[in-house]
């Protein structure tokens, strides 16, 4: 990332309760927390955003995105992390339980 470049930054303030199409989401629609932010400025440790905010460098994948796809997919993570790990807790199949080990520990 460099000085010009367009970010999606993720900001806990945003409260939308309405999803792209208008929709009325049961909670805060969680994709409208990603904002589109230009990097203007930076700092051995940060970048300095639309002139004002800063992000520190090591959040880049954390709270800082570079594209829509790399936003896309954190949202999915968010979305389906926790009921995937519920899904294994269920699975009471050795062979099962030992490919999800080895992708598990491959990563």
């Amino acid at each position: 990332m460099k000085i010009g470049d367009k970010v999606f930054v993720f900001d806990d303030t945003v409260r939308q309760y309405h999803d792209d199409q208008g929709n009325k989401t049961v909670g805060c629609y969680y994709k409208a927390k990603f904002v589109l932010k230009e990097i203007t400025g930076e700092t051995k440790q940060s970048y300095i955003l639309d002139g004002y905010s800063k992000v520190k460098k090591k959040e880049i994948g954390k709270i800082i995105f570079a594209t829509q796809e790399d936003v896309d997919k954190h949202i999915w993570v968010y979305n389906n992390h926790y009921k995937i790990g519920e899904w294994v807790k269920g699975v009471k199949d050795y062979d099962k339980l030992k490919q999800i080990e080895a992708i598990v520990n491959n990563n």
